[in-house]
């Protein structure tokens, strides 16, 4: 005789979304780590696929704030591995839903550094994009570049 444990005993179904989201977080990473490291407007260009128009028009906006030469820019290493130093290594945690979107885990390592944050998605017309980056001191991509207005 077969014994099948009752519905709510059972594991839930995967949520495909969440595989989805985490797909688009591992692909962006892949490619901004193999050429596209940094900040500046090709980075910057190179995500528009990834990326929400909003999050675009605000690295955009910072791209264009005049520099004192003299001065070491606002933002100075890349904002989207949260470093100076090179990432020699990233793996994409696991995806969660959250009010407005879903929460992709990142970790990434490089020589003498760990960091892990949280890269956030929201559903736009054209499919999950990345709305946001968390990082581990609970500092946000989009607070950082509001700040430097």
């Amino acid at each position: 005789m077969l014994f099948l444990p009752p519905p709510a005993l059972q594991a839930p179904a995967p949520d495909p979304e969440l595989a989805v989201a985490r797909a688009i977080v591992g692909a962006c990473y892949k490619d901004h780590l193999r050429r596209r490291v940094g900040f500046d407007r090709a980075a910057v260009k190179a995500k528009r696929r990834w990326f929400t128009p909003g999050l675009m028009a605000a690295l955009v906006e910072e791209l264009k704030r005049p520099q004192d030469p003299d001065e070491a820019p606002y933002i100075n290493g890349d904002p989207f591995t949260n470093s100076q130093e090179p990432v020699t290594s990233k793996r994409v945690g696991a995806a969660k839903r959250v009010e407005g979107g879903v929460e992709v885990a990142l970790h990434m390592e490089g020589e003498g550094f760990k960091r892990d944050f949280q890269v956030i998605l929201k559903l736009e017309k054209a499919g999950w994009r990345i709305d946001d980056l968390r990082y581990d001191d609970g500092t946000t991509l989009r607070g950082f570049l509001a700040a430097a207005r």
